[in-house]
């Protein structure tokens, strides 16, 4: 069989919805998830209004701009599947509404999956041909707790194959469209799921995060990517890269959202701590603890009301000089605003602790020796109808041998260590999120593969948790959405117009930057990222 094409989205999406992605709109209160759980706290809006839009919007935003998973890649009765499903949970949420009994405070918010994650009744993808033919028969645990705490499962969205690439160039599904840029790479592996957040279609979203498929993705997009510590959500039923550095994320368009995601993550975690039991006495990287210990190392206190708003703020900017996105780039464009917050003091950190020269290598003989046991039997059983990139990739990485692969976790041992020396003067790191500025199709090639990632790997390898935040967030500012020169952003369903567009920076895109704190200081850390990016007001 011949590898999947190279396609693009216009191959099953309407070419002229390339520069209007919205014929449905709704009222901001959808799309926002803080206004949305209020909406449906206080009753103004139901479950089943907020689900049937955001079905809608997958039908038409969601297939134009190609960021969900449509017919003909699942046969057409399980996304309808999927679909009477939603619905009838929508009903039963607002019944437990009107009866008091809510789940969570999200109980009936939409949101939609990456697929390399399984969803019961729904072929997992993974973008690609080389695939189970049978639908899942379970969903995966962060779907199961997502639908515990109420959230409404609604639609699989595009992916990278395999999840194995950071521009989100090579899929079967085919290439997304940038909600800033058409035309602009999208970035990877979690490109559907980004879109899915940023054109307004669901306010949450969940991907995965190997080398940075969630952060890459969202900075592309404008919005919030949060990566977890490593191992603090569940991977039971998402289909591996790496098994050492694979992390479950998720997407919310501002950190103020993103924080009451986690806060009810973490209150549904705390009543439901097998997880926890089972790996009781691991190292900090691998703890699912709720709350940090008092006594972790290397990180702030959880934050009072008081200490959101007037304690100091000691931030290490962290840049490398092999990357495009530099201190140059730092001091252009994310320091400005950054120095005008109260009571935050910037410092540049020394980049030699992490390692930039040779922490990709680290990285690669991991991820790739991993990646092609994973592949290895159907490779053995004669599949190549990979994706062209990732039968390269694959075929490369069956020369890691077992002892560059074990020689690899020594290293990563000491550069752990290391990197942990420069947090204990810091409440957080502040690095780009992106090595490069993101570029057209035609000139995404090695070079802005490997950059892309330059940061993101080296969070993924430490294990820490990092947020990315769009800069123009930053004290206050409205997300950033949409606009550019025919982009396709621009009256999507309850999106604002964006403050900044491309164009009105001589091309470039909006800048986003990643917050990272030690191993288990995820709750802090979102509660930093709400901190820097309040009004004040």
């Amino acid at each position: 069989m011949d590898p999947a094409p190279h396609t693009d989205p216009a191959s099953h999406v309407d070419p002229a919805s390339r520069t209007d992605a919205a014929s449905h709109t709704a009222p901001d209160s959808l799309v926002d998830l803080v206004a949305l759980a209020a909406a449906l706290g206080d009753r103004t809006a139901s479950a089943e209004q907020s689900v049937e839009a955001a079905l809608q919007a997958c039908h038409t935003e969601g297939r134009r701009l190609n960021a969900v998973v449509a017919p003909p890649h699942v046969p057409a009765t399980q996304t309808e599947r999927v679909a009477e499903h939603a619905r009838t949970a929508a009903r039963e949420v607002d019944s437990r509404r009107a009866g008091g009994t809510p789940r969570s405070r999200l109980d009936g918010v939409p949101f939609v999956i990456k697929d390399v994650i399984d969803l019961a009744g729904v072929t997992t993808t993974m973008g690609s041909t080389v695939r189970p033919e049978e639908p899942a028969g379970a969903s995966a645990e962060v779907v199961l707790r997502f639908e515990e705490m109420g959230l409404v499962p609604v639609a699989k969205t595009t992916c990278h194959e395999h999840s194995y690439g950071i521009l989100g160039e090579e899929s079967a599904h085919g290439r997304g469209v940038n909600p800033l840029r058409p035309g602009f790479l999208t970035g990877g592996s979690s490109y559907g799921s980004a879109i899915a957040v940023a054109a307004g279609i669901v306010p949450v979203a969940i991907g995965t995060d190997t080398a940075g498929s969630v952060r890459v993705p969202a900075a592309c997009a404008g919005i919030t990517g949060f990566k977890p510590s490593l191992g603090r959500v569940p991977k039971g039923g998402v289909a591996p890269l790496s098994t050492t550095l694979d992390t479950v994320g998720f997407f919310t368009r501002t950190p103020a959202e993103m924080q009451l995601l986690w806060q009810e993550w973490t209150a549904h975690a705390e009543t439901s701590r097998t997880e926890a039991q089972q790996v009781e006495g691991s190292n900090t990287l691998d703890s699912p603890t709720v709350r940090p210990r008092a006594d972790a190392p290397h990180g702030i206190e959880p934050y009072t009301e008081a200490a959101r708003t007037e304690a100091p703020l000691a931030l290490g900017l962290l840049t490398t000089e092999a990357a495009d996105c530099g201190e140059e780039w730092m001091a252009r464009r994310a320091e400005p605003a950054l120095a005008k917050l109260p009571g935050v003091a910037l410092t540049p950190v020394d980049p030699a602790p992490f390692a930039f020269d040779r922490m990709p290598d680290i990285f690669a003989r991991i991820r790739g020796y991993e990646t092609y046991r994973i592949h290895r039997a159907a490779l053995d059983a004669g599949r190549r109808d990979f994706q062209p990139q990732i039968l390269r990739n694959l075929e490369g990485d069956a020369r890691i041998t077992d002892e560059a692969h074990a020689a690899a976790f020594e290293e990563l041992d000491a550069l752990r260590t290391a990197a942990l020396a420069p947090l204990s003067g810091f409440d957080a790191l502040v690095l780009p999120t992106l090595g490069t500025e993101p570029v057209e199709w035609a000139d995404a090639d090695q070079h802005v593969r490997n950059q892309l990632r330059l940061y993101t790997q080296l969070i993924n390898l430490l294990g820490w948790p990092a947020i990315s935040v769009p800069v123009d967030l930053l004290g206050g500012g409205s997300p950033v959405v949409s606009g550019g020169s025919g982009a396709s952003g621009a009256g999507m369903r309850g999106v604002p117009e964006v403050r900044g567009a491309p164009e009105a920076r001589g091309g470039e895109f909006p800048a986003s930057v990643q917050l990272v704190m030690a191993p288990g200081r995820d709750t802090e850390l979102v509660d930093l990222a709400v901190r820097l990016t309040s009004s004040g007001e």
